[in-house]
């Protein structure tokens, strides 16, 4: 037996590896090759690891607190594995400065999503090859394998399939639950709460059992205290509770036609996995709620649904009170309170605030249909056996996984040789490398979580060598310590005042407008503009060119004409505001404790002084409970005039400007922004002040 058990596990090793040398190639197989890390959430990965792995060990042991300064980040919400980040971490004296262990956790997931199944499938079959063929559709699944194109992390489907595998055992079980959840906290957090669901779906009972009622509340008890303590030197809490909510759910859901729809949207790909079946619409979403089940697979679900109704021989592994209570639980958290089939809303209903918030831990409701997903497949093929001799069911399950491999077809083929990771690697510049030497931090003007910025510049914070940057992408973050951290950079920019271990980026035209305004009459700041990012520097790092010096030079910003309403739109390449300003519900509206504007007007027609109005609307809901709104009007860096906008009842304030000046530069000084998560409205942290409705150049 325990030969046969070596042999089968031989086995779907060297599966496991055809398969994740079929989906890497030998290249992104190598840990240290890091160039195919570069698209969607795969961006942040390796920056992330080399912070974590270049830093000092810290308490908690995840804190990652150097990649996106003042955002309470760990490596729970940089989505970096927390389990291998910290093996590796303990390892890195004997890695290489560019390894990488997400390759190994791939072949790792493909062998355990492989090996589980058997041990399931063979439990209840006894047959080493059907069990084998038959854990190939696992592998070949379209849930797992379009997570390891997006979310390296959350492709640990065997989470769920160990789970499925520990409620069949009859010894050990509460300490494999136990572990299993462990496990969970150790990898994703949405793995988490599938699982643990799943852990009181199969302990309910003992809730109605007088004489394990007790047990039930201790296991509860000690499960809760080792998970909390887990999850707090893995850095779960280094942000506040209510920043661990995300919002989103009832919009990444499971969509009624998802079982049947084959659309591919991995790195926004948009094809087919299906060589059968037609692409579905659905609302943008419901990505998050992907099912195809592939052509047998749909016979799978048949004959799931004929389970259900059959008396015996049925495929289902657990008694059906248990089948119907997974079905129904996760069913209906997949689906959420908005029910969509195809592009159409079927019907909703209303969820009550602090629920719709507790559901906030769960944001992406769609992948909650995982475990009724993988047991629509055990049923089917463990329904197969008990309905067919063994001879033939080998036949009809080797014939239905070559059906199944035809019909994904399409979709494997955008995972040959490593094809869905789009290596992009823009910076080529030789600043790039020389900029290290010289300074210790990267940063921009206005933080903003996987900015476009940081998706143009794919491993290359941590790689670098860099200590610290404000440009990050997290699951998960700390909202005030961001708006906080970012207006006192907006506050210490515009007074002039950087410091000498830091240089900023930009894509922008209308941040560069404000860095030229500050620093571009000063000899000792540098431009620079490569691979398409601007950059500035307190001192020279490599020799200017000729071509970003023009474009500095040229660089212009909107004109103001006269007697027009303008209306003041977000525009960041082309508009007037500078620093400080935010989107919301289609108004542009002050940000912090800073915002400013910049512009020019047209001398031809001023001689001496022009009037600008500046309309603005105070949002009643944000400032009903200020007594005063008073603002400091700088323009051109010197002070013009103080003034209370709750005072002002024409709704417009004017600025007397001086022809002889070419550019305007006005920035607003605001004592009292109020957040809407301060009135206990929101979670939304953004110190808002009031909105500009247009500007008005007057004689």
């Amino acid at each position: 037996m325990k030969n046969k058990n070596i042999r089968n596990i031989l086995y779907i090793s060297i599966l496991s590896l055809i398969f994740f040398f079929f989906f890497l190639g030998t290249n992104f197989s190598n840990p240290l090759n890091t160039m195919w890390l570069t698209t969607l959430d795969l961006i942040s990965y390796q920056d992330a690891w080399n912070f974590f792995k270049n830093d000092e060990w810290r308490f908690p042991v995840g804190s990652l607190p150097n990649y996106g300064i003042d955002i309470g980040n760990s490596i729970v919400y940089a989505d970096i594995i927390p389990i291998f980040a910290i093996i590796f971490k303990i390892l890195k004296k004997f890695i290489a400065e560019n390894f990488q262990y997400y390759s190994l956790w791939i072949y790792l997931c493909i062998f355990l999503q492989s090996y589980i199944a058997f041990l399931i499938l063979h439990m209840f079959t006894k047959s080493a090859y059907f069990s084998i063929i038959s854990s190939i559709f696992f592998i070949l699944s379209p849930v797992f394998l379009s997570r390891l194109g997006i979310h390296i992390a959350l492709a640990s489907h065997w989470i769920i399939l160990f789970a499925f595998y520990i409620e069949n055992l009859d010894k050990k079980k509460e300490a494999l639950r136990n572990l299993n959840i462990l496990l969970s906290i150790f990898i994703h957090f949405s793995l988490t709460i599938i699982i643990f669901i799943f852990h009181y779906i199969f302990k309910i009972d003992e809730l109605f059992l007088k004489e394990k009622r007790i047990k039930f509340f201790i296991d509860a008890i000690f499960l809760s205290i080792i998970s909390i303590i887990t999850m707090y030197l893995l850095g779960y809490f280094e942000i506040p509770p209510q920043d661990g909510l995300g919002g989103g759910y009832g919009y990444f859901a499971f969509n009624l036609n998802s079982f049947f729809n084959p659309l591919n949207s991995i790195n926004d790909l948009n094809d087919s996995w299906s060589l059968f079946f037609p692409i579905l619409d659905q609302p943008r979403g419901h990505y998050e709620g992907f099912a195809y089940l592939g052509l047998s697979g749909v016979l799978f679900l048949f004959l799931f649904l004929l389970s259900i109704f059959k008396r015996s021989k049925s495929g289902f592994f657990y008694k059906k009170k248990k089948i119907f209570f997974i079905i129904f639980v996760f069913f209906i958290l997949a689906i959420s309170h908005e029910v969509y089939f195809s592009d159409k809303l079927i019907f909703s209903f209303p969820i009550n605030q602090y629920f719709y918030g507790l559901l906030g831990l769960i944001r992406a409701s769609g992948r909650m249909i995982w475990p009724v997903y993988y047991l629509i497949f055990f049923t089917g093929i463990i329904y197969i056996f008990r309905n067919f001799s063994i001879s033939k069911s080998r036949i009809i399950i080797t014939l239905l996984l070559l059906i199944q491999l035809l019909d994904l077809s399409p979709g494997l083929t955008n995972f040959y040789n490593g094809k869905i990771y789009n290596v992009n690697n823009p910076l080529n510049d030789e600043i790039w490398e020389v900029l290290p030497d010289h300074y210790e931090t990267v940063k921009v003007l206005e933080r903003k979580n996987n900015s476009e910025l940081y998706k143009m510049m794919p491993d290359y914070f941590g790689r670098k060598g860099f200590m610290k940057t404000d440009i990050f992408n997290a699951a998960r973050l700390d909202r005030v310590k961001l708006k906080e951290g970012s207006y006192l950079t907006t506050k210490k920019f515009i007074n002039g005042n950087i410091d000498n271990k830091s240089f900023f980026l930009t894509i922008y035209n209308q941040h560069l407008l404000v860095m030229k305004e500050i620093f571009g009459k000063n000899p000792k700041y540098n431009f620079y503009l490569r691979d398409g990012i601007w950059i500035l520097t307190d001192k020279l790092v490599v020799s200017k060119n000729n071509f970003e010096n023009k474009k500095i030079e040229d660089l212009h910003p909107k004109t103001l004409k006269s007697d027009i309403k303008t209306k003041f739109e977000y525009n960041l390449d082309e508009g007037y505001q500078g620093l400080g300003w935010i989107l919301k519900d289609n108004k542009m509206i002050t940000d912090g404790y800073i915002s400013s504007i910049i512009f020019s007007i047209d001398n031809k027609i001023c001689r001496d002084e022009k009037k600008l109005n500046i309309y603005f609307n105070l949002d009643k809901m944000l400032h009903d409970q200020i007594s005063n709104f008073p603002i400091k009007i700088f323009v051109n860096k010197v002070f013009y005039d103080e003034i209370d906008l709750k005072e002002n009842i024409k709704n417009y304030f004017t600025i007397n400007l001086d022809c002889s000046e070419e550019i305007f530069f006005v920035h607003f000084d605001i004592k009292n922004p109020t957040s809407l998560r301060e009135k206990k409205t929101h979670l939304n942290a953004s110190k808002l002040g009031f909105e500009i409705e247009y500007l008005e150049l007057k004689n």
